[in-house]
């Protein structure tokens, strides 16, 4: 990090070689002078760096690439007006942070995408863990087996708690119970194998 202190005139008191790199002053021989008679480079870090605001994150143009700066000041105890300033160069740490974000959306309206096609095709499609519950359920699913209010519901469910709510709407209903054991003998061949399998289902 550059590391630097000022008094209320300007004048640095010290300054850290990383500071002077950041700001682009050569002169290593400047404590006692004005930051602003030195020629420093990087004019808009320097504007950055004397004014009286901080900084979380700004941006600013050096040699034709662009960085980003956290700076953060402090007043100076015993010297009125004296302020130590630390420049952190956070640049990396940004730019990953936006990568994730941009990724996170990317991925959000590509689920989007694949929720809009499952919930308007006929077939029925769904996904589950290894305990056999629900991770995903499109709306024909929903709407024609488990007969859940919406795709959000089935989540975290096995297929057995939608048949007990149902059986308590259809008692002594023939084949209702079959269809779960199909679903179970099924959904355990596929664990055991690991290989995709046909199979057709009877029942209400």
């Amino acid at each position: 990090d550059g590391i630097l202190a000022l008094d209320k005139q300007e004048r640095i008191l010290d300054i850290n070689k990383a500071a002077l790199n950041l700001l682009g002053i050569e002169n290593c021989k400047v404590h006692g002078l004005s930051i602003r008679s030195l020629g420093a480079d990087n004019t808009h870090l320097l504007e950055a760096v004397t004014d009286y605001n901080e900084y979380p994150g700004i941006e600013i143009d050096i040699k034709g690439k662009g960085y980003i700066f956290q700076i953060t000041k402090k007043p100076l105890k015993n010297a009125a007006g004296s302020r130590i300033i630390i420049v952190n160069d956070i640049t990396g740490q940004i730019l990953k942070e936006r990568e994730v974000v941009n990724a996170e959306k990317r991925c959000y309206n590509l689920y989007s995408l694949f929720r809009l096609m499952a919930d308007n095709m006929p077939d029925l499609l769904w996904a589950k863990d290894l305990e056999k519950r629900y991770i995903f359920v499109n709306k024909a699913m929903c709407d024609s087996i488990l007969l859940a209010k919406d795709t959000e519901e089935p989540i975290g469910k096995t297929y057995s708690y939608f048949l007990e709510l149902s059986n308590r709407e259809h008692p002594g209903v023939e084949m209702w119970n079959k269809l779960d054991g199909q679903i179970k003998d099924t959904d355990m061949e596929v664990l055991q194998t690991g290989k995709p399998i046909h199979y057709i289902d009877k029942g209400y």
